[in-house]
């Protein structure tokens, strides 16, 4: 009993030794006969009640509803706290991606693992389980009802299978036609020049020896490579120039989209003179050399400075333009009065642009018109070659053959005296010509 409470004590001695007299225990314990009582009624209640669940009372009830309130308060904040930092990382998320889009504007997240269209598909259905829509998930999360659908179908039949990205290349290309069969297109080229290409087509087919199917886009490219050129192409031809090698140079204009009565749109367009790659364009409704210059400052942090940069006599691409590049050490050179040829080539991606994107005045969807610009870019750089560039692609010159220099063009080589930066070339009229510009150093000096 050593372990005991005084109290309990008092109370087990009562109960073992009945006999004893209250006065007794007191004298024992050295406390008085009343302390001895209530120790006594307070363990016959006590003892009572053992074993037993406590009385449920209204402050008991109060007590619990407290407790309660308490663990779902510190929950409701342990979850916003975790919403807090979901947020948080969800912006860095989007910033990080605005900041990738900036460098690469063609950048697109269209194919996910099997593993990750699986967890799209299970959020999608949790979704569902508390009361949304399919509609409203594939809206948050920008994707098609009709791709979601797909998987969900494919998922259901094949499992994780189904959600395997298929191959999506055509079966046979252009470039991997075998060369007999080139040879033979060559000879049929030759012997019957006069015949449509549906024609070959249809011989090639019909034609037990060669068991070979080539679709009508195909001869016609093949046809239009190996076409002998007649002699005023010849002529046109040998009027091209291009500048040496190391001599990095752009062309620069402005383009109209829209014009009305109260505004006009027009499309600032960048583009690499030699290998004709086309820079990411940007939206005016006015213009001036701060916007072209800021462009132009964003495109030479992206791609590197260039030598020169060939502009029209537009007043954006006047002096202020000419210091600010200047300050740079870039050289403007703007075009001879009235000579549209100057930047032809850059004219000529105008037109290809506006023949490849819908008519902006029908619909005047803003959003519809960058992504029709932005899908032109990547069409023209990277899947549409040159016969300018010896059938090649603007993005495999300008990134792999940056000293790239075409057959049969003069070639110009800016080169510096007298404190000018002189050009020697064939004038129009057939002679030679020169142009000159100040030499940047001179101009800095002053």
């Amino acid at each position: 009993m050593d372990g005991f409470h005084p109290a309990v004590k008092t109370a087990i001695m009562h109960f073992a030794h009945p006999e004893k007299s209250l006065q007794a225990l007191a004298d024992e314990f050295g406390i008085s006969k009343q302390a001895v009582k209530k120790r006594i009624d307070n363990a016959r209640e006590l003892f009572k009640t053992y074993g037993q669940e406590p009385p449920v009372t209204l402050l008991t009830l109060q007590a619990r509803h407290d407790d309660e309130i308490k663990k779902l308060r510190e929950i409701a904040q342990n979850l916003r706290a975790h919403l807090i930092v979901a947020k948080t990382i969800i912006f860095l998320l989007s910033s990080f991606k605005e900041m990738v889009k900036q460098f690469f504007p063609k950048m697109e997240l269209r194919r996910f693992a099997p593993g990750q269209k699986t967890y799209i598909l299970d959020m999608c259905a949790k979704f569902l389980r508390v009361g949304g829509t399919i509609k409203d998930f594939c809206k948050a999360i920008g994707k098609s009802y009709e791709t979601i659908s797909r998987w969900q179908a494919a998922y259901e039949r094949y499992g994780m299978a189904g959600l395997v990205d298929k191959k999506t290349r055509p079966h046979n290309f252009y470039r991997r036609i075998p060369l007999w069969l080139k040879e033979k297109l060559l000879l049929l080229f030759l012997q019957y020049p006069a015949w449509t290409p549906y024609q070959y087509y249809k011989y090639i087919r019909d034609n037990p020896a060669i068991n070979y199917s080539l679709s009508l886009v195909t001869i016609t490219k093949f046809k239009e490579v190996h076409a002998q050129k007649s002699a005023d192409e010849k002529e046109r031809i040998k009027k091209r120039w291009a500048f040496a090698p190391n001599y990095s140079v752009w062309t620069v204009d402005f383009t109209c989209i829209l014009k009305t009565p109260h505004y006009k749109l027009q499309l600032l367009t960048v583009s690499d003179q030699r290998s004709r790659f086309w820079f990411e364009s940007a939206l005016f409704l006015e213009t001036s050399t701060e916007k072209v210059m800021d462009h132009l400052e964003d495109l030479f942090i992206k791609y590197g400075k260039p030598f020169m940069i060939k502009a029209d006599n537009g007043p954006e691409f006047k002096m202020e333009c000419k210091d600010s590049l200047n300050e740079l050490s870039v050289y403007l050179l703007n075009s001879p009065t009235y000579y549209g040829q100057f930047c032809g080539a850059h004219e000529r991606i105008h037109r290809t642009l506006k023949d490849y994107i819908s008519d902006f005045s029908s619909h005047k969807n803003i959003t519809r018109l960058v992504g029709e610009i932005n899908n032109f870019t990547g069409d023209y750089n990277h899947h549409w070659p040159h016969e300018y560039l010896e059938n090649k692609t603007p993005a495999e010159i300008f990134y792999s053959n940056p000293d790239f220099v075409p057959k049969d063009v003069e070639v110009v080589t800016p080169y510096e005296k007298d404190g000018e930066l002189r050009m020697k070339f064939t004038g129009r009229d057939g002679q030679p010509s020169r142009m000159n510009l100040q030499e940047i150093s001179k101009e800095t000096e002053k």
